[in-house]
């Protein structure tokens, strides 16, 4: 999932004054994505064929797709295709947002099936759950265990839960973002059209 307001400031905030420069070294072009005289959420992405390293001051990826990785190319992504090409980061692919996994879980709440004390009690726990987990690992972690150790097991499994509160990390966002903000401002350059293959 991709929050609105995450996109919004990130535009707004991190690269609202950063400048685009696309240095072409043959096999391998460096994209720059920076505020002048300052390091802050400072980008570099490398594109070399069929990979994108990507390093500066909201962390280190790489990225591996099966085409030619170019700007062109990369910035045309959804957030979900980019996301599973990503093969190296710090942290886990997904962050977790616990008012958003309460609202799945009312979703699930107002439309199971299950009647009476157990659907509430499922309700109930699992919430608990959800309020003791903090991070996406710690959330699996504890519904598996809470799947194996509830009475109401037989009505309950990870599937059905394992994915609430998934989001998109912000960084991923970012990387993304500043890929296509960097595109949209070097797309009519010349030099930007002459790397184009």
């Amino acid at each position: 999932m991709i929050r609105q307001e995450d996109l919004d400031m990130i535009k707004s905030q991190w690269f609202k004054d950063h400048i685009a420069t696309m240095v072409d070294c043959g096999d391998v072009q460096v994209l720059t994505w920076s505020k002048p005289g300052t390091l802050s959420y400072y980008v570099r992405y490398v594109f070399d064929y069929n990979k994108v390293y990507i390093t500066g001051d909201i962390g280190d990826f790489i990225f591996k797709v099966y085409d030619k990785a170019d700007l062109l190319f990369m910035s045309d992504l959804d957030v979900g295709y980019f996301s599973d090409k990503l093969t190296a980061r710090e942290g886990g692919k997904y962050s977790f947002d616990e008012a958003q996994a309460k609202e799945e879980l009312l979703s699930w709440y107002k439309e199971s099936e299950l009647k009476g004390v157990i659907k509430r009690e499922i309700f109930k726990e699992l919430k608990a759950v959800i309020e003791e987990s903090g991070g996406i690992e710690a959330y699996h972690h504890y519904l598996a265990m809470w799947i194996e150790n509830t009475e109401y097991s037989e009505f309950v499994d990870y599937e059905t839960f394992s994915d609430y509160g998934e989001v998109y990390p912000i960084r991923v966002l970012g990387v993304l973002t500043g890929l296509k903000m960097a595109y949209k401002q070097l797309a009519n350059s010349y030099c930007f059209n002459n790397l184009r293959r």
